[in-house]
Parts: C-alpha cells; sequence; structure tokens
C-alpha cells in the first residue's frame, strides 16, 4: 500500500493519532489563558471554601486603630501569628463572615509561616472605584478611547484624581488606542476614562488629557471615610451633612444624565473578564505548562509529516 492510499484509509492510525493529539493540545491550552483568580493555600479556607468569597481584584484596607491589630491562625484559632501596626496598609481578595465579624485572609509570599486572618475591628477599606461608582453614577457616561501610539506609559488611578494603583510602560504594544468602558468628566473639566483590563488586571482609571496624572496631594491612599466625610461607623459628620445638602441642591438643578453609565459598562465588562474564572493557589501548574509544549510540538510534527507524505 503506497503512502497516498495510506492517508487515504479511514482507519488510518496517523489520522487518529492527528486527531488525539489535537484534543490533548485544546484541552490543556485553555486554562493556560484563563482568567486567575488567587485561592490561598491555606487550610482553614480550604475547610470553610464554600462560605468564603474570593474576588478578581483585591481591595486595599488601612489599620486605624490606635493599637495594633493581630492576626491570627484561622477565624476559629486565635493563635497570633503577626500583628499590624497603625496606619499600615494591606491588600487581600479573600473573606469570610462570621455573625457580625468579617475576616480577611492575609497572604504573607515571602513569610509563608506567618500568613493569616485579621479581623474587620479597627480596620478600614480604601476608597476605590467600587466607591466612587456608587457616590457619582448620575454623573458617569459610556465608552471612550485614548490615542496611545505615542505615549511612553500609562498611569492607573482607584478613581479620578485619587492615588495612583499601577503604570503600565507600552513597549512594542499592538494596540493603537485604549477602549476604557466607561468615562467621568471632573470639576476641572478633565476626562477620566475607566479601564477593567490593560495587558493585566487594572481595574482604574486613566486621565485622557494627561494620561500620566494622579494625586500627589497626599502620602498615603485615602479610606472611605476620609474620602466622604464621614466616620469610619458610618455615622455622619457636619461636614458630611453640609456635603449632603449641597449635593441635593446641585442633583435639583441638574438636568438628567445619560442612562449609559459605568455601572452596566463595568459589570459587563467584569462579567466578560471574570466569567467562570479559573481558582488557583498562587501558581501555574508546571505539568500544565510542560503538556502543553510537549502536545504542540507533537501536533506539529505530525502535520509536518502528513505533508510530506502527501507530496510523495
Amino acid at each position: 500500500m503506497t503512502n497516498r492510499e495510506i492517508l487515504k484509509n479511514k482507519n488510518c492510525p496517523l489520522k487518529r493519532l492527528s486527531f488525539i493529539l489535537a484534543v490533548f493540545v485544546l484541552l490543556f491550552s485553555v486554562p493556560a489563558y484563563a482568567d486567575i483568580i488567587y485561592e490561598p493555600n491555606d487550610d482553614f479556607y480550604q475547610q470553610h471554601i464554600d462560605e468564603c468569597e474570593t474576588t478578581y481584584y483585591w481591595k486595599a484596607y488601612k489599620v486605624i486603630s490606635d493599637s495594633a491589630v493581630l492576626i491570627v491562625r484561622s477565624p476559629e484559632d486565635d493563635t497570633v501569628v503577626g500583628e499590624y501596626k497603625p496606619g499600615v496598609f494591606f491588600s487581600t481578595n479573600t473573606s469570610y463572615q462570621s455573625g457580625d465579624t468579617i475576616w480577611y485572609y492575609l497572604t504573607d509570599f515571602d513569610h509563608p509561616d506567618k500568613a493569616g486572618w485579621i479581623s474587620n475591628a479597627g480596620i478600614e477599606q480604601i476608597y476605590d472605584t467600587d466607591c466612587f461608582t456608587e457616590d457619582h453614577i448620575s454623573e458617569l457616561q459610556g465608552t471612550v478611547k485614548l490615542d496611545i501610539k505615542k505615549l511612553k506609559e500609562i498611569t492607573f488611578c482607584a478613581y479620578p484624581g485619587g492615588h495612583q494603583i499601577d503604570t503600565r510602560i507600552l513597549q512594542n504594544q499592538t494596540d493603537e488606542t485604549l477602549t476604557c468602558e466607561g468615562s467621568y468628566t471632573d470639576p476641572e473639566g478633565k476626562v477620566w476614562g475607566y479601564c477593567g483590563y490593560f495587558y493585566g488586571p487594572v481595574n482604574g482609571w486613566v486621565c485622557l488629557d494627561d494620561p500620566t496624572l494622579a494625586n500627589t496631594d497626599t502620602a498615603d491612599p485615602l479610606t472611605i471615610s476620609e474620602v466622604r466625610g464621614e466616620s469610619p461607623s458610618g455615622q455622619e459628620t457636619e461636614t458630611d451633612t453640609v456635603n449632603e445638602s449641597t449635593k441635593e441642591e446641585d442633583d435639583t438643578s441638574k438636568p438628567e444624565t445619560s442612562s449609559e453609565t459605568i455601572e452596566s459598562s463595568v459589570s459587563d465588562t467584569n462579567a466578560e473578564e471574570t466569567k467562570e474564572p479559573e481558582k488557583t493557589n498562587g501558581t501555574v501548574n508546571p505539568f500544565m505548562i510542560v503538556g502543553i509544549l510537549a502536545g504542540t510540538a507533537v501536533l506539529t510534527a505530525v502535520i509536518v509529516l502528513i505533508v510530506v507524505l502527501k507530496r510523495k
């Protein structure tokens, strides 16, 4: 039987092998390109995984108590593994609620033995894009684009006029424009665009009039109560009362804005980005990478072999 006749044979082992290898490569390649949610490598988390909440974007917090707050082994084990002094900032994407107490998991990548849980007593969340969206929902507009062909870097802020959260150096990028899913015009007339993802998760704002602009007036990020002018416990201050009355006057004289706001835009974007993301303990499985490379190499070799046999 000639090579051509072998290839025409429906039961050709070579064809079966090619199909199997193609399926193999597809199955092992998909997870490698999926968005990843960090999942703690923690015994308590593994035991209460259905009761814990992990998020795609990390939230930042600040210790606002007058004394240090303790980090314990778990919400059920009060063994102290560390402490955070007043004024310390930290980030987390994992929480667990027990009654009125919310616990946050702290990852210490340099010292895994010091990783643990901290309660919400004595800490407060940093003001971010979710808070800003809630406060300015009626002022937000639709999609805008930023020409980035001549830019060397882009600065992303937690919210318009807020602290810097990321800077992306633009080198050899293929995109000529940055699409922002929502926009906002600040009191000074500057236009800001929200970006959820740009060569990695961002969840921040860029000033279209000055793409490297960030707030340098304050040394540290501001908490929710500092921005809103309210006490950490949620009680209104005199300043907050004045702001609320001023806001009501402004709302009565201001016409309704477009119904296309960042809330829907950001929700759709985040839903698309985080649609059934793969959870991981913070590392990529090396066997997956080896499998992808090996499968790709074998499949390429098989394709080349088939082409050679057809030409003979």
